[in-house]
């Protein structure tokens, strides 16, 4: 699942299969009325320090002389989203770019191009060692003003069941390498493989960030998936 590491899931604001022409693509950042979820919030108190985790030479841009930690975000509420308003047609295309450290994934060069050569907007959730070993691309997908860039943890872990601080280690690693590498800070995040529980959810609006659940998901992840079932 890991290997091909483009994962397309759509947000729906309005499904719709006879008018498509008046469906309208816009970025999730472009959202004001994506409802939130209510869940339980956990108070949290972290007493540990994350160390971020630097590039190597050979992978930083010289041109870039940044820190390496990003700068912190305000503590929020849980915003857990799965859609927008439904009364409008609207979607919201989103793609994982993520790997595990140990099964390094590709750059699917044709999706990129498509996006751009439409002007689409899209959201990319960066996972952080995807970034480590593709500075290029990631520095191209910021290039473009249409896409916002979102945080997809660092190695892609199951994050139920973990610890409060290899969450936020996750998160934080991950918003550290992709302000260091683009400036850009990001305010969203996608829960590798939709799985979570209430720590998870918690730990996430902690460090200020907004989970990003979806609605339908490609025939990447599920080939069971074709084009009527997403429409």
């Amino acid at each position: 699942m890991i290997k091909t590491c483009w994962f397309v899931f759509v947000i729906l604001f309005l499904v719709t299969a006879c008018a498509p022409a008046a469906t309208e693509v816009i970025p999730l950042s472009a959202t004001p009325s994506a409802t939130p979820i209510p869940t339980q919030t956990l108070t949290l108190t972290p007493t540990f320090t994350i160390t971020p985790l630097p590039l190597t030479p050979s992978e930083t841009p010289t041109e870039t002389q940044r820190p390496n930690i990003a700068p912190t975000l305000p503590h929020a509420n849980v915003n857990f989203i799965y859609h927008g308003d439904r009364s409008k047609p609207y979607v919201a295309l989103t793609f994982d770019l993520c790997q595990k450290p140990e099964l390094p994934a590709w750059f699917d060069q044709g999706i990129y191009d498509v996006l751009t050569k439409y002007n689409v907007p899209a959201t990319f959730f960066m996972g952080g060692d995807w970034m480590r070993t593709h500075v290029d691309e990631t520095l191209l997908l910021a290039s473009n003003p249409k896409f916002e860039l979102g945080n997809h943890s660092w190695s892609h872990p199951d994050l139920p069941g973990l610890s409060e601080e290899i969450i936020s280690k996750e998160i934080v690693t991950t918003q550290n390498m992709l302000y260091q590498l683009t400036g850009r800070q990001a305010k969203l995040f996608r829960l590798p493989a939709g799985l979570y529980d209430d720590l998870t959810l918690s730990v996430i609006a902690w460090n200020g960030l907004y989970t990003i659940q979806w609605d339908v998901e490609t025939g990447d992840p599920d080939p069971t998936i074709d084009a009527e079932r997403m429409n």
